[in-house]
């Protein structure tokens, strides 16, 4: 994994009782945490088309950490109201966006490109004749 469950949990000063677990139910927060984390990544590699093999840059840890702080903001959004009103006449719901222009922006360095299109390749003969 990127990063832990504790290193979210931390960066986002998290407890269990914010998403509905008892305050002793702390294995059963970094479990949630811990899947959140794993889509967060599924969303990182597919979006840089990069699966770091090798050690992950700190940017990249950064940007999941984000990320998995993002769902549970939404979810805790969510959970307490899905409706945001504005003032006494306009309401909206919660945007489900995670995956911010900003967090994609901390990513361009790490982006592969892939192209579907061939190159052109030429050959020549050689024959020794003139």
């Amino acid at each position: 994994m990127m990063v832990n469950a504790d290193d979210v949990i931390k960066f986002h000063g998290l407890k269990p009782q914010s998403l509905g677990f008892e305050k002793n139910e702390k294995e059963k927060l970094e479990y949630l945490i811990d899947e959140w984390i794993s889509e967060s990544e599924s969303i990182i590699k597919s979006y840089t088309n990069n699966q770091f093999k090798n050690e992950v840059p700190a940017a990249v840890k950064n940007v999941c950490k984000r990320l998995t702080s993002n769902m549970i903001n939404l979810a805790i959004q969510n959970r307490d109201s899905p409706l945001i009103k504005h003032n006494d006449w306009n309401t909206s719901i919660v945007k489900n966006e995670i995956f911010t222009d900003g967090l994609k922006a901390d990513l361009e360095p790490f982006v592969i490109e892939h192209s579907s299109r061939s190159d052109k390749v030429s050959f020549y003969a050689i024959t020794g004749d003139d």
